[in-house]
């Protein structure tokens, strides 16, 4: 080292001698010879924190403001507050053609048809507005539009991920699960107890076991031969993905070192994934199989993922490998040290699964990992969580997937409540009040409105954990219902809209803008549940798009071009790009072609050959609302050609139509 820098070795300043030569001596050589620690003598990290997430959550008073006759719900008044502050004007109520079609796209996916604006339109009485809310709230619809949001954070698909990408065939049970919890509005603490530790309750219940592929949807690689990195990258995996969508923390550094910025320390990541060590994933055995299967299963079998993962398995049959169950089954996650016992785990197709030996995982102890690495053990752990967030029990009793669910769900856990309640605002405003919504570690975003987020994470729960309720606290609110509207002097103030002077229009995900092109036709099967719908067979089954096979190697088309999830990791916001793939599928594909013609057909069945009725009828269709002169002059011109290319014209027409940002946009 040369000179300069000798004042630059640690520690830069010391009290004290230095360690002799003999004391350096005995540390290489403890070190040279195993390392051997007394696990018991881990020093306690230290476990404060003054950052605000961190802080236990109390609810704060509902502030009082100027404007109190525009304040509907609690909502309104915590941004009306923040708002007199900062001298910015909320805009005007929206119409009821913008509030029907707004409310129908945000919270079932779909827009209203024609009929169903009118009703609302017309109807006079008082309750008008909340009468729509709870019909869409109440609609079977709603958990498939709102489910969707949580299979992006369960990183959720239906194969192994990696290169084989072997398909999961019972995989979709678990979107079932999903779409009926949230139909049922089950309370959010239930819903993620039944996930974290669904093999662990009692009494024994189908629903446990299936909604335990919340942790089972991680991926496998087949082609690792080192089963112990091979089964340690699924364990990484959950732990990253229940810190993310659970907690809002990025823990994935935590596992090779100390986290850099937030309090979260390596043995608090692996104390974490102490709770998942004795557990594997696999098919699991159903006991109440009639309940859970296809309505025609014989045909669903025959085709599609799950003739691929037949073919794999007849492989691993002629070989040995595998013996094929006839139980029904799901694909999840399951414990045999702290499991029910009368679950029972099959076989796993992949090039080289992950094994399985029941004896040796009641035996498995968490372990912390030098830098990450599976090769390089070092100190056994006990289960716990992060020691910021408050001291684990010493024990945590039989079930400690069942207390760590317990813990989640606790008023002194300072992140669940907080995290779930801005999700539910981001996935309503396209922003969280903490725009990071899946850290809130100390690098996040500050909350903008920071007594809104703790009054309604209060306020879910006081209300028994319901997810219902916080939505119609926000859509019931002045905030969710102004109208999009420019104003120079408000965004000179606010030009980022932080403070919701004005709608935050946003674009459809891919799901809703297929999903909104099948309601335009007049083709959308609306049955609800069942199994997945390959690709190869999305034309003759024009079913909602969150029912098509989601194999990560072969997404639907439209989320591949949208903006889907890649289903590798938890996604807390998808990104929005504007492509020149994007209006090419909308325009050229074959699919879109096919919808087009379908749409000129109800067109021409509606309105006859009258060019006016045409256009009215396609607008009303498409876009829900009448065209103006100048867009009825427009399509009129368009249709009005030589009778032989009429029909051409109308299907351009109908293309044109769903192509207009009006149409892909919640207005």
């Amino acid at each position: 080292m040369a000179a300069k820098d000798v004042e630059k070795r640690m520690p830069p300043e010391r009290e004290g001698e230095a360690l002799s030569e003999r004391e350096i001596a005995l540390l290489m050589a403890w070190i040279d010879q195993g390392f051997q620690w007394d696990d018991k003598l881990l020093p306690e990290p230290n476990g404060r924190s003054d950052h605000w997430a961190f802080q236990a959550v109390s609810r704060p008073l509902v502030p009082e403001v100027k404007n109190a006759a525009w304040v509907k719900t609690e909502v309104d008044a915590f941004i009306a507050a923040k708002q007199q502050v900062k001298g910015v004007v909320a805009a005007n109520q929206a119409s009821r053609r913008t509030l029907i079609r707004r409310l129908s796209l945000d919270l079932i996916g779909l827009p209203p048809t024609p009929q169903e604006i009118e009703i609302f339109v017309n109807d006079s009485s008082a309750n008008a507005y909340r009468k729509l809310v709870d019909r869409l709230l109440d609609s079977p619809h709603y958990g498939e539009r709102w489910g969707r949001y949580w299979l992006d954070l369960a990183r959720w698909a239906e194969s192994h991920g990696y290169q084989h990408d072997i398909p999961r065939p019972f995989a979709w049970r678990y979107r079932e699960y999903v779409i009926d919890s949230f139909n049922r509005d089950k309370p959010y603490d239930r819903f993620l107890k039944e996930q974290i530790a669904g093999d662990e309750m009692q009494p024994y219940a189908d629903e446990n076991i299936i909604a335990t592929g919340f942790l089972a949807a991680a991926r496998i690689s087949g082609n690792n031969m080192d089963k112990a990195a091979q089964r340690n990258d699924v364990l990484v995996d959950m732990v990253n993905a229940t810190g993310s969508a659970v907690l809002g923390l990025t823990m994935e550094c935590a596992q090779c070192h100390n986290h850099k910025f937030d309090p979260l320390s390596q043995r608090d990541y692996y104390r974490l994934q102490a709770f998942f060590v004795k557990g594997q994933l696999g098919n699991l055995s159903l006991q109440n199989a009639k309940a859970y299967e296809p309505r025609d299963l014989e045909a669903w079998m025959s085709k599609g993922a799950y003739a691929f993962y037949q073919r794999e398995a007849n492989k691993l049959v002629k070989r040995g490998l595998f013996v094929e169950s006839e139980k029904a089954h799901t694909w999840g996650f399951y414990s045999p040290a702290t499991g029910d016992g009368g679950v029972t785990r099959m076989p796993v197709v992949n090039r080289d699964p992950i094994h399985y030996q029941s004896e040796q995982l009641k035996q498995t102890r968490a372990r912390l990992l030098i830098r990450g690495d599976v090769s390089k053990p070092g100190p056994q752990l006990d289960s716990g969580w992060p020691v910021v967030l408050g001291k684990t029990p010493d024990s945590l009793g039989e079930r400690p997937r069942v207390a760590l669910a317990d813990w989640m769900a606790s008023p002194d856990n300072p992140l669940v409540s907080r995290v779930w309640v801005n999700r539910l605002w981001q996935y309503h405003f396209g922003e969280g009040i903490v725009s990071t919504a899946s850290d809130f570690g100390t690098l996040g975003a500050k909350p903008s409105h920071p007594k809104l987020l703790d009054w309604l994470a209060a306020e879910l729960m006081d209300y028994k954990w319901s997810s219902k309720h916080i939505h119609r606290l926000i859509v019931m609110s002045n905030t969710y219902q102004q109208v999009r509207k420019y104003d120079s002097k408000n965004a000179a103030l606010d030009p980022e809209n932080r403070l919701l002077w004005n709608w935050p229009r946003r674009r459809l995900q891919a799901e809703a803008i297929r999903d909104s092109v099948l309601v335009a036709t007049g083709e959308l099967d609306v049955t609800i549940g069942g199994p997945s719908v390959p690709v190869e067979r999305e034309e003759s089954e024009l079913r909602r798009t969150v029912y098509l096979t989601q194999r990560r190697s072969e997404m639907p088309p439209v989320m591949k071009m949208f903006d889907g999830p890649e289903n590798v990791s938890s996604c807390s916001s998808r990104g929005v790009s504007t492509v020149a793939l994007q209006p090419l599928y909308l325009l050229n594909s074959e699919f879109m072609s096919h919808r087009a013609q379908a749409l000129a057909d109800k067109v021409k069945s509606q309105a006859g050959a009258e060019l006016d009725s045409q256009v009215e009828i396609l607008f009303l269709r498409t876009l829900g609302r009448m065209p103006d002169a100048e867009e009825l002059k427009n399509g009129k011109a368009m249709l009005d050609v030589v009778k032989a290319e009429r029909e051409d014209a109308l299907v351009r027409l109908c293309l044109a139509l769903l192509n207009v940002n009006e149409f892909v946009y919640i207005p």
